[in-house]
């Protein structure tokens, strides 16, 4: 028996049973960790966590991990041939009101609007509620990918790959690295771009990571976000990475516990 610990929210989701179910499977213990009734974890090798941003906030002193954290401006620091649009990243209050363009905007942190492209004209004062003039916000050009694929990456290396949209279409499907008989757009995907990307990227990340990448219609493949592992959806990734890429993604960090 494992002497790792798995913590996970205290409400259920179908995602963090798949991440649940792939725990077990190696012998680790779980907890389903309850704020309102804080138990003390301590004597354990390992201990992770899964779940959201928000049950994060509640509960991280109470864990003895260390979070490495992805720079919330990364995307605007990144050069235009990694990106393939202009991104800029402010607080809410220096979004200029009503819009000028059409804008695809998307919340750093608390997702307190939909990650979608807003029109032009837009009086956002009016129809967003729960923004706060220090949100950081990412503004950027709109881009028009075709297909879309999830990587869940450990030190540079995609262990495992989904696809969540292809033809503009939201359709989750495990990508075989590798198999040189699946179509002949993944492997390219993969072994060309992806990888490169990968070996090439300079900027911080933490040893385990999220990143999605989109391919637009001339077959060019850029990165669309980078996110915490903790805090991502697994589309049809295969859950035994995924915990490795959450093992990979934080640390050990012994901690004076209230």
């Amino acid at each position: 028996m494992s002497n790792n610990l798995l913590v996970l929210p205290n409400e259920h989701t179908k995602e963090d049973q798949m991440i649940w179910r792939a725990a077990i499977r190696r012998g680790w213990k779980t907890l389903r960790f309850d704020p309102n009734k804080p138990e003390k974890i301590e004597g354990y090798d390992m201990v992770r966590y899964y779940g959201n941003v928000l049950n994060k906030k509640r509960i991280e002193k109470y864990l003895p991990i260390r979070f490495p954290t992805i720079s919330p401006t990364i995307l605007s620091e990144l050069d235009i041939s990694w990106t393939g649009r202009t991104i800029k990243s402010m607080k809410y209050s220096e979004l200029e009101n009503p819009l000028s363009e059409n804008r695809f905007i998307k919340c750093v942190d608390e997702k307190w609007i939909p990650a979608a492209v807003y029109p032009k004209g837009l009086d956002h004062r009016v129809e967003w509620k729960g923004m706060q003039p220090d949100d950081l916000i990412y503004v950027q050009t709109p881009i028009e990918f075709i297909n879309e694929m999830r990587c869940f990456v450990v030190d540079r290396e995609v262990v495992t790959a989904s696809w969540y949209r292809k033809d503009k279409v939201f359709c989750p499907e495990f990508v075989m690295l590798g198999d040189t008989r699946m179509d002949a757009m993944v492997p390219r995907a993969y072994t060309y771009n992806l990888t490169r990307v990968m070996r090439e990227f300079h900027s911080p990340l933490p040893n385990g990571v999220v990143l999605d990448w989109g391919q637009d219609d001339w077959g060019n493949w850029t990165l669309i976000e980078a996110n915490e592992v903790w805090a991502s959806g697994l589309y049809d990734n295969d859950p035994e990475k995924v915990l490795d890429t959450i093992i990979a993604s934080q640390d050990n960090e012994p901690k004076t516990l209230p």
